[in-house]
């Protein structure tokens, strides 16, 4: 798929504080289709650059949770214990001054290993979307998106960022042990900021509810090499117990619908570092806001 990516070059050399304006990013307007090729079970990727969502493949009675790999001319689904995120150094930010990321375990100053809401060159795009055709025929009010626990060094978070000077939304984060739910509507593709503060393999287990009449649970997790060898890591598994399910799912916070564009650069000292949500695009394209916009 062809996909443009913005590079200011001018900012970067001069270390300005530039706040660029908002616009139309059709790298997220995609079409999921039913026939979607997927990759058989034990097919090994390891994924450096470029597209993927999280979703949920429904085929017939079978529903499952892939990863749509969408970094070639033609997506691919695949299941998710085949696929390696390969974070190394493209991946490093330093987080700017001030305290307003204190959340993610590290400090101003300090270096991160980050999955940011923009596309950038030689780090991978991990969102997810819930635009599967089988999925949007159930009927269902939504899906339910919930982290159910990390294993791996250091601390790792979810956030997003809307443009302009906004504050940062935690979705995710290691620090609470608990199941962390975010209701998604059917129709939606977003991406956020996956932010890690240390080097190492790390999993982040994925449990995914369908929210209708009946619901139904599915659960999975993600590895990520984080400047650390990732051909030695594609085998590294979960192992133990995933945090038991939120019992309040109407308590979830909502993935909000609306479509945001933005993005922000620091300028510290001669360069510009982009920190998880200092350099920033999202976008999340849900059912409801095409149908707003088709009826303008």
């Amino acid at each position: 798929m062809k996909r443009t990516i913005l590079i200011l070059m001018s900012a970067l050399i001069l270390g300005i504080l530039p706040l660029a304006p908002a616009y139309a990013d059709e790298n997220l307007d995609q079409v999921v289709e039913q026939n979607e090729q997927i990759a058989p079970a034990g097919t090994k990727k390891i994924f450096s650059e470029g597209h993927a969502d999280l979703g949920i493949v429904v085929s017939g009675e079978r529903a499952e949770i892939l990863i749509r790999d969408d970094s070639a001319d033609k997506p691919v689904w695949r299941h998710p214990e085949d696929v390696t995120f390969n974070l190394q150094k493209s991946a490093i930010q330093v987080l700017p001054e001030g305290t307003d990321y204190n959340f993610t375990g590290a400090a101003a100053g300090e270096r991160v290993w980050v999955i940011p809401q923009q596309q950038i060159a030689h780090v991978p795009w991990l969102g997810w979307n819930t635009q599967h055709p089988g999925l949007a025929n159930m009927g269902l009010r939504g899906v339910t998106i919930e982290y159910a626990g990390h294993i791996g060094p250091g601390e790792a978070t979810v956030f997003e960022q809307d443009g302009g000077f906004a504050k940062p939304r935690v979705l995710w984060t290691s620090k609470k042990k608990h199941a962390q739910p975010v209701f998604t509507e059917i129709g939606t593709h977003a991406h956020a900021n996956w932010v890690f503060t240390k080097p190492g393999v790390h999993l982040i287990a994925i449990r995914m509810r369908m929210e209708g009449r009946k619901q139904k649970s599915l659960q999975t997790y993600l590895r990520f090499a984080v400047q650390t060898d990732p051909h030695s890591s594609v085998d590294v598994s979960w192992q133990g117990k995933m945090a038991e399910e939120a019992t309040r799912p109407e308590k979830a916070d909502a993935a909000r619908p609306e479509r945001r564009n933005g993005y922000l650069f620091f300028g510290i000292g001669a360069g510009v570092f982009v920190a998880a949500g200092v350099a920033y695009l999202m976008t999340v394209r849900s059912k409801r806001a095409r149908e707003e916009a088709e009826a303008q």
